[in-house]
């Protein structure tokens, strides 16, 4: 009997245990939850990337232009089942319609909402009354229009907003037909990039034109949101957009709100509003001595941060380096005035990194000899006859494959960087990836050839067993 009593008070313990447990999970973590929902949903969107933009890749001639940001991803605050993405283009698309002019990633974002077990996924594209109001600011008071479209680039909605207060329109394609229509937008979309103009020495911005896109719409009525009844791009019967009523008269003006995006931990939202890479001093990690005046190194230090906090793949790939340098223990110098009169140069046996004026201080001359850093411990040192001029160009070549069409510092002659360029979009999908080895052996040693017959300073043996080893090794963050 004893016994007995004994397995009966284990078994009351055991219990009151499980219950209290129970109760412990009743307390749910927000933010957890938050980066459950978006680990779904981007594995859904990577694994269903060329079924949601269909005919986009064959209507701008690219499939993989556009770059996520899940880092600050966020629930909608007037719909925590809606699941808010910023982006970019890596073209940098720019949107011109109605005399304003804006990146296209700064006026639209990605909307997912889960239905069932797939994604509604649409993206929501805001024209401001005022330039200065984008879609990055409050939708509580957003003033303008707002075209929902599938990612195919087919707009299946539209609203109209004054202070965060939507009416909605009925979408009538491109077409002007007999019906009353309220008003058409046309928005030409154009291709931009930054291009060196070595005489000069300077960046310059051209663009060039891609498409057009032209909306019409007519007061449709009605209320609700888009209807989601197609399943490209997850299916369900509804998104239920747009959320909520708006501020209405409480907003002080078209277009004022402050920003709500939630960059996620480690990021903060920089001035034009896209979340960035939150560092203090990431100098101080790397940095073991400097001969520098307080505007040399005050210009270092911002030039550390922009270099982490790049656009295009370069943000992603720079902190790989950035990092792996820092775990093998590699701190540098930092000083004035190269040997060989280039704009920057790597020391290996002094580990030091030289400028050779102050307006070399840049995130590309950086980022190549850092880049040098990162190929001196990845390679257990660099060479200094054969293979030499293999280093010099991977170090140049990855600049040219991260930097999303921030062309070229491999090659300045137009006739040859005319072929590279259309190398690296073919072998980085237009820039959306890095290459691997089956991509681009084709061509590589072609190039490096051409490279060091144009510059003598690196006409040095070129090791043809010797690959990019130190590209391939970094992770391009798909």
């Amino acid at each position: 009997m004893p016994k007995l009593l004994k397995i009966d008070l284990l078994s009351v313990i055991l219990i009151i245990f499980i219950i209290l447990s129970c109760n412990d999970d009743k307390e749910v973590d927000v933010s957890s939850n938050l980066d459950l929902e978006i680990g779904y949903a981007r594995e859904y969107f990577n694994q269903n990337r060329e079924e949601l933009f269909g005919r986009f890749s064959l209507k701008s001639g690219r499939s993989k232009l556009m770059q996520l940001h899940w880092e600050g991803a966020h629930f909608n605050k007037m719909d925590d089942a809606q699941l808010i993405i910023p982006f970019h283009f890596n073209n940098t698309l720019v949107a011109k319609t109605d005399g304003l002019q804006m990146p296209l990633a700064d006026i639209s974002y990605i909307m997912m909402k889960k239905i069932g077990d797939n994604y509604f996924v649409r993206r929501i594209i805001s024209i401001p009354i005022l330039e200065s109001s984008t879609a990055r600011l409050d939708p509580d008071c957003f003033s303008g229009v707002q075209f929902v479209q599938k990612l195919s680039g087919e707009t299946v909605d539209a609203y109209t907003f004054e202070n965060g207060i939507a009416s909605r329109l009925n979408v009538n394609g491109g077409s002007r037909d007999n019906r009353m229509y309220l008003d058409c937008y046309t928005i030409d979309y154009y291709e931009c990039q930054n291009v060196f103009v070595p005489d000069y020495g300077i960046d310059e911005t051209s663009c060039n034109y891609s498409y057009s896109e032209t909306i019409c719409m007519e007061h449709g009525g009605t209320e609700g949101g888009s209807d989601g009844s197609d399943n490209t791009g997850g299916g369900g019967d509804n998104s239920s957009y747009p959320p909520g009523n708006g501020a209405g008269d409480s907003c002080s003006g078209p277009g004022v709100g402050e920003p709500i995006e939630d960059c996620g931990e480690g990021y903060i939202m920089d001035e034009n509003g896209d979340c960035v890479r939150q560092v203090q001093d990431p100098l101080q990690d790397i940095m073991k001595c400097e001969d520098l005046d307080d505007t040399q190194l005050e210009k270092l230090r911002n030039v550390v941060k922009e270099y982490l906090t790049a656009e295009y793949l370069a943000s992603c790939l720079n902190n790989q380096i950035y990092q792996y340098n820092i775990d093998h223990g590699k701190e540098l110098c930092f000083k004035m005035g190269t040997s060989t009169g280039s704009p920057g140069e790597y020391v290996s046996s002094n580990e030091t990194i030289f400028f050779r004026d102050n307006q070399d201080i840049d995130e590309t001359v950086f980022g190549e000899e850092f880049f040098h850093v990162y190929q001196d411990l990845f390679y257990n040192g660099l060479p200094s006859n054969l293979g030499r001029s293999n280093v010099e160009f991977e170090a140049k070549l990855f600049h040219d494959l991260s930097h999303g069409g921030q062309c070229c510092i491999a090659f300045w002659d137009p006739e040859i960087q005319e072929e590279y360029v259309d190398w690296i979009r073919e072998i980085t999908d237009w820039y959306s990836k890095m290459p691997i080895w089956t991509d681009m052996s084709g061509k590589y040693f072609q190039f490096m050839e051409q490279f060091i017959q144009l510059k003598p300073e690196y006409n040095f043996p070129i090791d043809y067993q010797k690959k990019p080893e130190a590209i391939f090794n970094l992770n391009d963050c798909l």
